[in-house]
């Protein structure tokens, strides 16, 4: 089974919610945990009284795994569960190495570049 990966805080600003941040934040988590370290689940423990952030989660494909402490005064923690799609995961891995492919290939061409100097220069002493 693929690891479990986990996002610890995720908030945004009261006066700039509603802009799509969240969203934007919690899907670079998604890919960042896909494609660096292979995750095939991500998790989210979200601490009592934010009973709010449950449901937005809950549009984003999270599901509640696991509660403990008091639901009836709002004072529970609860656990949310997202399973990523195969399709998902390799998409990122992808990204991820063809963006790792390019800065070799900037890397490889500096090389290149400095040695056609280092070249030239001991060309003009001989």
């Amino acid at each position: 089974s693929a690891p479990r990966g986990a996002v610890v805080i995720l908030a945004v600003s009261p006066d700039v919610r509603g802009q799509g941040l969240g969203c934007k934040l919690l899907a670079a988590a998604e890919e960042r945990l896909a494609a660096a370290h292979q995750c095939g689940e991500v998790q989210v423990l979200l601490c009592e009284g934010v009973r709010h952030s449950s449901s937005w989660l809950s549009k984003r494909g999270y599901t509640e795994v696991a509660r403990s402490g008091s639901a009836a005064n709002d004072m529970s923690n609860q656990l949310m569960l997202k399973t990523l799609e195969l399709g998902f995961i390799s998409r990122s891995l992808m990204r991820s190495m063809l963006a790792r492919e390019a800065s070799l290939a900037v890397e490889l061409a500096a090389l290149e570049a400095q040695e056609a100097i280092a070249c030239g220069q001991e060309r003009r002493r001989e």
